[in-house]
This record gives C-alpha cells, sequence and structure tokens, in this order.
C-alpha cells in the first residue's frame, strides 16, 4: 500500500483547473490588476510562455492554490518537470491564458 500523500488519486481536467486559477488569480490581485494582465499578454512582450500574472504576484503559487482546491495535496515538487501534475498545471494555464480568464470576469473582455 502506497501512503504517498503526493499520489493523486483523481485529477480534475485542465479546463477544470484553468477555471479555478483565474478564480484563485482573481482573488489574489482582484479585477482591476486581472484586466491589466490579460491587456498586457496580448502584447509581444507577454508572448507566450511568459504570462504577466507573474508582474503582479507569484502566480505560481496561486496555480498550486488552485491544484489544491480539489480535496488533494499537491506539492511544489508535484509540479516540477515530470512530476504528476506538470502537464495539467501547464495545460491549465494555456487555457486561462488564451480564455483570458473570462471564466471569472464574466467576459468583460
Amino acid at each position: 500500500m502506497n501512503d504517498d500523500s503526493r499520489v493523486v488519486q483523481s485529477y480534475p481536467s485542465a479546463d477544470q483547473l484553468a477555471t479555478e486559477f483565474a478564480v484563485c488569480l482573481l482573488d489574489e490581485v482582484g479585477e482591476v490588476a486581472l484586466a491589466e494582465i490579460v491587456r498586457r499578454n496580448e502584447s509581444p512582450t507577454y508572448a507566450y510562455p511568459v504570462c504577466a500574472s507573474q508582474t503582479f504576484t507569484d502566480a505560481n503559487m496561486v496555480m498550486l492554490r488552485a491544484c489544491n482546491g480539489f480535496d488533494v495535496t499537491v506539492t511544489s515538487e508535484d509540479v516540477l518537470d515530470g512530476g504528476p501534475w506538470d502537464d495539467l498545471w501547464s495545460e491549465a494555464w494555456l487555457i486561462a491564458r488564451r480564455d483570458k480568464f473570462r471564466e471569472v470576469l464574466h467576459g468583460v473582455f
């Protein structure tokens, strides 16, 4: 029997994690800053893989908080290259960024 708390039995979908990340980011920085993040992300300065969210907060910690919102324990080691959350983390970040955090801003942009 494996007692490693980092082993995840059930992963959220990338879309679910992207939505949770957007909710957590809005909670962390507020609507005005999130609107500015969206605006900056559309400029060449913030072309993929750069995200303006890092300018306003430690967005990696916000994403980690989002991961832990699914009733699992996720550590920073879990999201490092090759960790069990690595691909899901990256895909969710891309979705949230691509969708301009619309889910939580109700189509403001």
